[in-house]
């Protein structure tokens, strides 16, 4: 698998006339070479594939990047002259004179100080490369997000069940966090979201110590990791019984999200599912300020965006979520995502979380 990303990189580098790369953001680096460390740089060229890092690895290295040759350097960090320093020595020695660089994950300091070392050498960008390639996941990357989404299920019903009047939003998302952890989740790819009541609103809520009540919209936005692999879910449901107006905008957002899934197939392009879910929603897409949704993978947001700029066409082996919603300031909101695989004549859902969720037997 690794020697056949590297081949499609190459072929990339071609094409586009570059000697090289330097890949430095950590998703791509375990994406193309199976290091799963915390610090390291990779060297990939025509015929060379060179992984930088510190003692600290170097065992793991040996047993994870069986396609690349290890390179010690003093630090990893040293941007003084330690890491770029080798790195720039290894560039000369390999004769390169043009080379892309990630400009999503260099900062100013790492371009400068190895321009300083290679003053002659043009530089180009090779970030959207690396993201094409990871658009489209192969069946064992699938198999690996099932089973996060897998995991995350079996820790929303764990914690569904623990769910009372007076529990705060902070007490919910210890719980769900600690049940993820304890069925297998690697870490969370994003900070568990519990929105109650007027909260609810906030897309992107930080937990307070909010006590709920009975009739608050809860919304729950969680994830767990699995070798590497993120999953990605959200469901709102009402405590108790919901009033005509919560039904209302629960049922604007769901009819949204099922005109939506009602076209998802291979060659569908992106911009025209954004466009679709704010046909839909109406009177409500006044309040619907964010994409409609997004890839996920090695990192939770990965190309392709699912909006209306975006200029990819949906291709089989995609996973994407698709999650639209409804804020009202100091009303609440509703947002439903669902995680899929896109295939050939429709998509493959990675959740079986049912929508509506009636809460009373948990009351």
């Amino acid at each position: 698998m690794i020697a056949n990303r590297l081949s499609l990189l190459r072929g990339l580098f071609t094409k586009e006339g570059f000697e090289g790369g330097l890949v430095k953001n950590f998703a791509n680096i375990r994406y193309l070479s199976n290091f799963t460390g915390t610090s390291g740089v990779l060297l990939i060229t025509g015929e060379e594939a060179l992984i930088f890092s510190d003692f600290r690895f170097r065992e793991q290295i040996k047993e994870e990047c069986k396609e690349f040759k290890f390179q010690e350097v003093k630090s990893s960090l040293d941007t003084k002259g330690g890491l770029w320093q080798k790195v720039a020595d290894c560039i000369k020695d390999l004769g390169i004179k043009n080379i892309a660089i990630e400009e999503e994950a260099f900062t100013l300091r790492d371009y400068f100080t190895l321009k300083k070392y290679l003053p002659e050498i043009t530089f180009g960008d090779i970030s959207g490369f690396i993201t094409s390639l990871r658009m489209k996941k192969t069946p064992e990357e699938i198999f690996c997000i099932e089973k996060a989404s897998a995991i995350a299920q079996q820790a929303f019903w764990r914690t569904l069940r623990e769910l009372t009047v007076g529990l705060s939003e902070r007490e919910i998302k210890a719980k769900m966090d600690f049940w993820m952890k304890s069925l297998g989740s690697e870490r969370e790819p994003f900070d568990t979201i519990i929105a109650s009541g007027e909260r609810a609103a906030l897309p992107h809520a930080n937990v307070t110590d909010r006590l709920i009540q009975l009739g608050d919209f809860i919304v729950m936005d969680f994830g767990a990791v699995y070798n590497g692999y993120s999953s990605d879910c959200t469901r709102t449901f009402v405590l108790g019984k919901p009033n005509s107006k919560q039904r209302e905008i629960w049922t604007a957002v769901r009819d949204a999200q099922k005109a939506v899934l009602s076209h998802i197939k291979e060659g569908v392009a992106v911009s025209t599912l954004d466009k679709i879910a704010r046909e839909v929603l109406g009177e409500y897409n006044c309040y619907f300020g964010h994409n409609l949704g997004h890839g996920v993978g090695l990192e939770v947001h990965e190309m392709p965006r699912i909006s209306a700029l975006s200029k990819e066409n949906l291709e089989a082996g995609m996973v994407i979520t698709i999650e639209p919603g409804v804020y009202i300031t100091g009303w609440g909101g509703v947002r439903l995502e669902e995680l899929l695989v896109v295939t050939e004549d429709g998509f493959r859902t990675l959740s079986s979380i049912p929508y509506f969720i009636e809460l009373s037997e948990y009351l």
